[in-house]
C-alpha cells in the first residue's frame, strides 16, 4: 500500500520536475518566439545568470576539510581492498581473509588517526564511529582467529555481528556527511 503510494508520488514529482523545467526553459513554446525572446533580452540574461552563479556558490553549504580528507582516505582504501584477489578455493580463503584483515586494520588506523586529529574530534558522531572502527577490528581479529582455528561454526555468528557494525558504521558515515565512505543499504541485504 505504501509502496504504491510512494511510487505514485515520486511520478508526479518526477511530473512536476519536467513540466516546470520545460517551462522555465522555455520548450513548450514555439521555436519562433524563443528566438525573437532570447535575442531582445540577451544582455539582461547574460548578467543575471552571471549573479545566480555567484549566489549558488554562495548558497552551497561548506565541506569541512576533514570530511574531504576522510572521503579521500576511504576511496583509497576502496581501491586497495577491491584489488584483493578473491579466494580460489575453499583453502584460499585463510589468505584472503588475511589480507582483508591486514588493509582493514591500516585504513581503520589511518581514519582514527585523521578523525582524532581534526577539529571534529569532540564531535558526538565522530566519537561513536572511533568506537565502531576499534569494535570492527576486535571482530575482524576474531574473525581471522576462528579461521586460523578452524572453527567455522564461530564464523557465521562473527559474520553477522561484523553486518551489524558495517551497518552502524554505514549510518554514522551519512550522519557525518562523509557520503564517498558509505555504500548503498541494498549491499547489506544479504
Amino acid at each position: 500500500m505504501f509502496r504504491l503510494f510512494a511510487i505514485v508520488v515520486v511520478v508526479a514529482a518526477f511530473g512536476a520536475t519536467l513540466y516546470y523545467a520545460g517551462d522555465t526553459l522555455e520548450a513548450w513554446e514555439s521555436p519562433q518566439a524563443a528566438v525573437e525572446a532570447s535575442a531582445a533580452g540577451s544582455k539582461k540574461k547574460a548578467k543575471r545568470s552571471h549573479r545566480s552563479r555567484k549566489a549558488a556558490k554562495k548558497a552551497a553549504p561548506r565541506v569541512p576539510g576533514w570530511v574531504v580528507r576522510l572521503e579521500r582516505l576511504c576511496r583509497r582504501g576502496q581501491a586497495q581492498t577491491d584489488a584483493i584477489r578473491p579466494p580460489s578455493s575453499p583453502r584460499d580463503r585463510l589468505r584472503y581473509i588475511d589480507d582483508y584483515a591486514r588493509l582493514n586494520e591500516r585504513w581503520n588506523a589511518k581514519a582514527a588517526a585523521l578523525l582524532q586529529g581534526s577539529a571534529a574530534r569532540s564531535n558526538p558522531r565522530v566519537k561513536r564511529f572511533i568506537r565502531l572502527l576499534n569494535r570492527e577490528e576486535a571482530l575482524v581479529a576474531s574473525l581471522v582467529s576462528a579461521a586460523r582455528n578452524g572453527q567455522f561454526g564461530r564464523l557465521g555468528n562473527l559474520s553477522n555481528e561484523l553486518l551489524a557494525v558495517a551497518k552502524a558504521e554505514n549510518r554514522a558515515l551519512i550522519k557525518m556527511d562523509a557520503i564517498a565512505c558509505t555504500v548503498s543499504p541494498d549491499v547489506f541485504r544479504l
